[in-house]
């Protein structure tokens, strides 16, 4: 049934209104608001399958159940149907195009078409001229102010919709819109006033009041920064509860930690799977739920003005199985509200005055743990908090802080230790000695391990040389143990394992990893650079320009970007994580036959280590393949001792070390890398210093922008959030298969006689022997005269293949294939009529695996030029399990009179899904035939001072 006007179904029973709506919209509107709870009668056209309220589905043509198979009581829809969303009493009509019914009614609600689809014809241009001439002035302001405000397209849209649905509102109750509040200042007021738990607190720091702080310092201290630090933050105790409590993430929000197997293997993943929340677990009453308190703090400059320097630090609930926070996949989310902002610490900076170096550093730090202190003040006293959660009912927690993301300067403020590589011990986390960084580490012995206990006797002993007035020696003793002789923000908090930031700090992935490739890239710039012939002159700007050359020539494949200008660290204008990611992915093509195979052998581990540093879910067998790699990495890196200022002893290269116990302890790095506080800070930092006039109060002005906006979201959580499902846990082995699609039609059709003109070999006979071959189903070995005849004369052409697959946790994923003549790529899709059947085809070079070792650990294929065809082959497309990257491997040069190369490269670097799958063989050097570490290591590990509890007051 087709509706011929807007009327509502029950004007002729209950509805006393019979004047006929102006839109579907503002009928549906009616019959939610006025008509609800009422048994309204089907109207429109229904989909083809549309899910009821038994959880199966139903088909229109036969009115019979189908069953649905989803663990999670999801229902898919089959393919080529729309899907259907369910509603709720949350859901508006504005956001769906189909109507609604009664949950008590049986009959199902459909989707009504009106009217025609708009025909195009040569008159478009004509009527659109006209439209343009007819937009009404409302219209015309609508898209002045759009362009005024430069707003995006789906910011415009966001604005129409919400004008369509106030100006239906106002038609359909004939009251004129008014608006309460004239300005944007009046109406986020209004929206705060009630959400006071998030507000800001401002409180202006007294240096003269502040532990640690350099006496006599206080008043020039003062002039640098030109008045007292204020620091800005927020009750840190019910951001925990704001987050914990919210509606929106109790179905993904768990109580309790456990332990993850596939098949009979444990496995790591979000950080409810580590060791760490089991271990604290065990150790609490029964029924206590961890608040696991995750941290991240970012220097982040903003409006490129150095004056201007937030110190933004972030607060996000970690997200658990069975424990009371929120699951990784939806916890940096803004829409979700997940992470909330804690504080901006003050800003402290020298001015670039150089004479204040040698105790400016340590004002800053004491001022920095001081604020922090008094974030975390509220949790001094009590172990126990109650706090409401899930589903309304209150919880006893136990607060604790579970991760601090941060880089590595922020870690040895944090940590109060020396960050300079030149100390005896420059990591935060560990007693490593740094003329030992370029080596692995075993942390099964805990002795290793920095401590608070550790850190108190430390701090305890150089206040007491202090007091003794034998600052010499408390000067000499940090730096033996490369300590600052700063109180802890974290020992303040009881009892003192609570906080345990030594503890606490995790790899961070985006400046580590990244830090350690910037500093290996720089070292093959100068191996390359020092290249010599065989007469001892210097070529190195000739092959590092042959080098540049061969990366701008690779062809275009997804994940790759073309360096135009150079790939080596001098070529590179402020390289981002991405743009570093990006070179990886392609240096080793580049540059393998210019550099000793041991640097090659190189990067290749640290290439592996990062892919599988990244991953989301490890094996104990994984975490030992890294272990591995790592340590390969390390024995390899020798290579490089000479061309590296600190000789590869840089913390940066130690902290890999330190990724396999993170994954056990905490599970995936992913769930807290540095690239969720990254962004973080960009919508708490960049986003609101653009709504400030850059005075002095801009601090003041950016929190009170922040506390708008999560104020403003949670008031519109009905209508712009929606509860995330549950996580889906699909069994590899019941995955759909594979679907594909063909796209981009060449237009017209093409005739086989047409491809034979333009083709070395016989198309015709290629297409004729594969028809023979897996249509009849006859042996290859059969003559061209025996095959059958060939009834194709035209074939559609295609340049574009989507297969739409599953990965193995059940994501879905697309792989887009694009036609293009060249090495690697497939020359043509296109579909044939064949005895009435249409065969799906592509036609591709034929490339043969070659079973031998590649310094770069890919593997080596060759084109089958000699085959049959030049190596052209004909196969349907549901036969391609995956695209991959062929990349020539310039070493070996071209063909003689060939455009094809002697033999190619499998780059399975491209994605994670090609690396896991790569069939290449790597060369290894044994033992003797590859440089060693030329400096022997010296003196034994770990900081022999008896240990306290607690720091003297």
């Amino acid at each position: 049934m087709t509706l011929d006007i807007y009327r509502c179904p029950l004007n002729k029973t209950t509805c006393k209104r019979s004047k006929p709506f102006p839109t579907l919209r503002a009928l549906r509107y009616h019959i939610r608001h006025d008509h609800k709870g009422e048994h309204v009668p089907v109207f429109g056209v229904a989909r083809t399958f549309i899910q009821d309220h038994n959880g199966g589905h139903i088909e229109h043509n036969t009115g019979e159940k189908t069953s649905s198979s989803n663990q999670n009581g999801c229902s898919f829809l089959s393919k080529n149907t729309d899907e259907v969303p369910e509603f709720t009493d949350n859901d508006s009509f504005v956001d769906y195009d189909f109507g609604s019914m009664d949950d008590s009614s049986d009959e199902i609600l459909r989707e009504e078409t009106i009217g025609e689809p708009a025909l195009y014809d040569e008159e478009y241009k004509h009527q659109d001229k006209i439209l343009i001439e007819s937009l009404s002035d409302i219209e015309m302001d609508i898209a002045k102010f759009a362009m005024d405000a430069s707003i995006s397209v789906s910011l415009y849209a966001r604005l129409v919709k919400i004008i369509e649905t106030v100006s239906i509102e106002s038609y359909l109750q004939n009251v004129p819109l008014q608006l309460r509040y004239k300005t944007l200042q009046g109406i986020m007021d209004h929206i705060t006033c009630s959400n006071t738990d998030l507000a800001f607190k401002k409180e202006q720091i007294d240096i003269y009041k502040i532990k640690d702080f350099p006496r006599g310092k206080e008043e020039e201290f003062i002039k640098i920064l030109g008045d007292e630090p204020i620091l800005e933050y927020r009750n840190i105790h019910q951001v925990c509860e704001k987050i914990f409590s919210d509606p929106v993430l109790w179905k993904v929000t768990k109580l309790n930690p456990s332990k993850i197997f596939r098949g009979s293997a444990r496995v790591y993943t979000d950080v409810f799977s580590g060791d760490w929340w089991i271990n604290l677990q065990n150790k609490l009453p029964s029924g206590i739920v961890v608040l696991a308190i995750m941290l991240a703090s970012d220097e982040t400059l903003n409006r490129t003005n150095e004056r201007q320097k937030a110190y933004p630090m972030e607060l996000l609930i970690s997200a658990c199985a069975h424990l009371g926070n929120t699951l990784g996949q939806f916890r940096d989310k803004e829409e979700y509200g997940a992470s909330k902002l804690l504080a901006y610490l003050p800003t402290i900076s020298p001015g670039g005055r150089k004479d204040v170096n040698s105790w400016f550093p340590s004002a800053k730090r004491a001022v920095i743990h001081h604020c922090i202190a008094r974030i975390l003040k509220v949790y001094r006293k009590d172990k126990f908090y109650d706090i409401v959660g899930p589903y309304n009912r209150k919880y006893s927690c136990y607060p604790s802080l579970i991760t601090y993301t941060a880089d590595y300067p922020e870690q040895c403020l944090l940590a109060g230790t020396k960050q300079s590589f030149r100390t005896r011990y420059a990591c935060p986390r560990c007693e490593t000695k740094s003329n030992d960084f370029h080596l692995p580490c075993d942390y099964d012995d805990n002795a290793i391990l920095r401590t608070s206990s550790k850190m108190i006797t430390l701090y305890n002993h150089g206040q007491l040389l202090l007091r003794s007035r034998q600052k010499c020696l408390m000067e000499e003793m940090c730096k033996e143990y490369s300590v600052n002789l700063v109180s802890s923000a974290f020992w303040t908090v009881k009892p003192i394992d609570r906080f345990n930031i030594y503890d606490a700090l995790v790899a961070d992935e985006l400046h580590q990893l990244m830090g350690v490739y910037s500093h290996i890239l720089e070292c093959v710039e100068k191996m390359v650079l020092e290249s010599t012939d065989d007469n001892g002159a210097n070529i190195g700007l000739n092959i590092k320009k042959t080098i540049n050359d061969r990366a701008a020539s690779l062809p275009p494949y997804r994940n790759l970007k073309h360096f135009n200008n150079g790939i080596f660290i001098s070529d590179l204008k402020f390289p981002t994580n991405s743009e570093y990611m990006d070179n990886m992915r392609i240096i080793l093509l580049c540059i393998y036959d210019y550099i000793p195979e041991q640097a090659v052998l190189c990067i290749r581990k640290f290439i592996d280590f990062v892919i599988q540093a990244t991953g989301i879910e490890y094996k104990e067998s994984a975490l030992t393949e890294m272990d591995n790699t790592l340590s390969d990495y390390y024995k390899y890196s020798s290579i490089f001792e000479d061309y590296s200022p600190s000789r590869m002893r840089f913390p940066k290269n130690h902290m890999m070390t330190k990724y396999t116990r993170d994954i056990r302890s905490r599970g995936s790095v992913l769930w807290y890398s540095t690239s969720h506080s990254e962004r973080q800070h960009k919508r708490d930092a960049k986003r609101p210093s653009k709504r400030t006039n850059g005075h002095n109060t801009y601090i003041h002005q950016m929190t009170r922008s922040v506390h708008y906006y999560d104020a403003l979201q949670y008031q519109m959580l009905d209508k712009h959030k929606s509860i995330p499902p549950p996580p889906t846990t699909l069994d590899p082995t019941t995955l759909p298969n594979p679907s594909y699609k063909l796209s981009s039609r060449l237009p017209g059709v093409r005739t086989v006689s047409s491809i034979n003109n333009e083709k070395r070999y016989s198309f015709t006979n290629l297409l004729k022997s594969f028809l023979d071959t897996s249509e009849e189903h006859h042996e290859a070995t059969r003559s061209a005269a025996k095959m059958p005849f060939l009834d194709i004369n035209e074939i559609e052409v295609y340049q574009t293949l989507t297969i739409e697959d599953y990965e193995t946790d059940g994501r879905k994923i697309f792989e887009k294939i694009r036609t293009h003549e060249e090495y690697g790529n497939v020359h043509m899709f296109f579909k044939a009529l064949y005895k009435g059947k249409v065969l799906d085809l592509c036609l591709a070079q034929r490339y043969i695996s070659v079973d031998e070792e590649h310094v770069t650990g890919l593997e080596v294929v060759c084109p089958a030029v000699e085959s049959n065809y030049n190596g052209m082959f004909i196969a349907y497309i549901d036969q391609i399990d995956r695209p991959v990257s062929i990349r020539p491997d310039f070493k070996y040069g071209k063909l003689s009179g060939s455009d094809l190369y002697v033999q190619y490269l499998v780059h399975t670097d491209t994605d994670r899904f090609s690396f896991i799958n790569s069939r290449g063989r790597l060369k290894e050097l044994s033992d003797g035939t590859y440089k060693e570490w030329t400096i022997e290591n010296v003196g034994d590990q770990g900081i022999n001072i008896e240990e306290q509890e607690e720091p003297s007051m």
